[in-house]
């Protein structure tokens, strides 16, 4: 689905990354094939799952990993490494369209596109509480929570920040 330069309308996309032997984000009718993670986006990202997973355990809330997409538009989809969801899904799915977190392990590589398209995109979701990009090089948290009218910044560093 990569090879494909023209615009694909959302049902196309959906179709194909169906099929699609690597993973895909929708932006606007292009498709951008997701790369591997290294080791250290891994780790974080395990450690973050069984943390908040244990967290919010026996509760109506559950934690996803990557291999499910949010749909935050009608032409945009990602596949956040982590988001927390507390509205009823079909389980029979792959898509969540209302999570209260949204979790993005950053690198260098990914960093403007974090802080930058996936913050504007997520912020047009309603339900979205809070929007975390933790980087995989740097002990850095930045928590974008949900203000009256743009994203409140609290970057955390240090291993005692919470």
């Amino acid at each position: 689905m990569s090879e494909l330069a023209r615009v694909l309308t959302p049902e196309e996309y959906l179709e194909a990354e169906r099929a699609a032997e690597v993973r895909h984000e929708y932006v606007g009718g292009q498709v951008h094939a997701l790369a591997g993670a290294r080791n250290a986006h891994a780790r974080i990202a395990y450690n973050l799952t069984m943390r908040l997973g244990n967290h919010v355990e026996g509760g109506p809330c559950w934690v996803t990993g990557s291999e499910t997409k949010l749909r935050a538009a009608v032409d945009r989809y990602y596949y956040p490494d982590l988001m927390l969801v507390c509205s009823p899904i079909d389980m029979h799915e792959d898509i969540v369209d209302e999570p209260r977190y949204v979790v993005e392990i950053s690198s260098p590589s990914t960093k403007r596109i974090d802080r930058g398209e996936k913050s504007l995109a997520y912020w047009r979701v309603p339900s979205i509480e809070a929007y975390l990009v933790v980087a995989q090089d740097a002990p850095q948290v930045v928590v974008l929570r949900r203000g009256a009218d743009d994203w409140e910044t609290e970057i955390l560093t240090r291993p005692e920040d919470t």
